[in-house]
This record gives structure tokens, sequence and C-alpha cells, in this order.
């Protein structure tokens, strides 16, 4: 899955460690925007020896739902899972609704062994409209309108597995 959402109310990142290096402020809403790349691997599926004499006749096991034949429906259910929980988490971090993305793909899929997610920043800063008399910038909690900007922002990820 690679896609890139946005939500502009329900992210927060406050309360985290600071020291001497710490540049990036504490807000309590802002906007939440990443490029979602999600890729998953399945559990180890053994595939016995054929027995028959031109050794084609392969027994592949169960096809249960979440497992490596039922890719297609894996497929779906990750990306339903990713898109519901970025919309509707109340996001404390990045971090915080990664992990709950992974953990959701991991119970819903039991062929799933390991879920690796990759979400780089994507921010937003306010317009400053002074220009034509309109205050956007100052407080920024009051800000309405704003542009991405291309500058690196960080890179969250983290691969969540069972036991």
């Amino acid at each position: 899955m690679d896609t890139v959402v946005l939500k502009s109310t329900g992210s927060s990142f406050t309360s985290f460690i600071r020291d001497e290096y710490t540049t990036l402020a504490e807000v309590d809403d802002r906007i939440f925007s990443t490029a979602v790349d999600l890729q998953y691997t399945f559990t180890r599926v053994d595939i016995t020896t054929p027995v028959d004499d031109k050794k084609l006749n392969f027994t592949l096991g169960e096809s249960a739902k979440g497992s490596l034949w039922d890719a297609t429906g894996v497929a779906q259910r990750a990306r339903d899972i990713t898109l519901k929980v970025f919309a509707e988490d109340d996001s404390a971090s990045v971090q915080a609704t990664l992990y709950k993305m992974a953990q959701m793909v991991l119970a819903q899929n039991d062929g799933v062994q390991v879920v690796t997610y990759a979400l780089p920043n994507k921010h937003y800063i306010p317009v400053d409209m002074r220009y034509i008399g309109v205050e956007n910038v100052t407080p920024p909690s009051k800000a309405e309108v704003f542009m991405p900007i291309a500058a690196p922002s960080g890179l969250i990820s983290a691969i969540v597995s069972r036991k």
C-alpha cells in the first residue's frame, strides 16, 4: 500500500522527552499527513513433498481467512484498517497510530507474521496572509489556511510481529 493521507484535526504530539537538541514544539491539535508505506509477510507455509509419480500434486494446506491463500482479502483488510484507524484515531502521536494499525492487521489476519509501516511526516505551515489584511499566523493554533513544506520532517517506521 502506498497512499498519501491527511487529516486536519485529531492528532497531537505532547509530553515527549525534551533535551538541548529538541526543536519540535508541543501541539495538542495538528494536521497529520503522511505517505503510507505498508508491507507485511506471512507465516511460514509448509508444503509436503508430493507422493504421486510425477511429483505434481502438492498439498497446500487450508485457505483460512488471513492466510497466504487469502492474499487478496489480507490486502483489502490491511488497507481498510490503515485508513479507518488513521481517520478515526484520536492520535497521541504518529508512533501510537502506527502501532494501533499494525496490531489490528495482525489481529485480523492470522497468517500474517510481520507488519512494517513507514510513515514519513508531511508537515504543513500556516500561510502568512497579512499582505491582504488577514491574520492567519498568530497564534498558530488559530490558523485556517496551510501550505505543505518540502523540507524533510522525519520518518516514523516500525516493524511489529507476532512472538
